[in-house]
């Protein structure tokens, strides 16, 4: 089964715009390797970052990702079957330098998961508009590779 997952966290004090690249650089060549999509935003001392493919390959990567002591306070912000990937064919695509559109998507969804009260549909429209931000912050050349 298809699945999507994205999630927010921390980025560690010690993190960098080097190591952020090299995180990015081996994410890319170890999901092209086994069919994983998905794009990683680094903005404002976090990182999001949307994964989607297989369930039984995006689990353990998860338990991988949650555990790499370069970030912290990790947070599933959406965890949910797919028909088709949205990044079909993108292995990972680094975003460094944020649209205004993205930098305002990623500021509603921090209010909206840190608010208790938020409702579960609001959440997840958040995360889709976050998605598709993210596919047009390609066409906007907003991508760092």
């Amino acid at each position: 089964m298809l699945k999507r997952i994205i999630y927010r966290s921390h980025i560690a004090d010690h993190v960098g715009g080097t190591e952020i690249r090299e995180i990015s650089s081996h994410a890319k060549a170890a999901n092209s390797a086994v069919g994983i999509q998905g794009a990683l935003i680094a903005i404002n001392r976090y990182f999001y970052q949307v994964l989607e493919g297989d369930e039984a390959l995006l689990t353990p990567l998860l338990s991988k990702i949650q555990a790499d002591q370069r970030h912290f306070e990790f947070m599933v912000l959406q965890d949910t079957p797919i028909e088709a990937s949205k990044f079909d064919g993108w292995d990972m695509t680094l975003i460094m330098s944020p649209s205004p559109d993205l930098e305002t998507c990623v500021a509603q969804i921090n209010e909206a998961f840190d608010n208790q009260e938020t409702s579960a549909t609001v959440q997840a429209r958040l995360c889709e508009g976050l998605v598709y931000i993210i596919l047009g912050a390609v066409d906007a050349k907003a991508v760092s590779f």
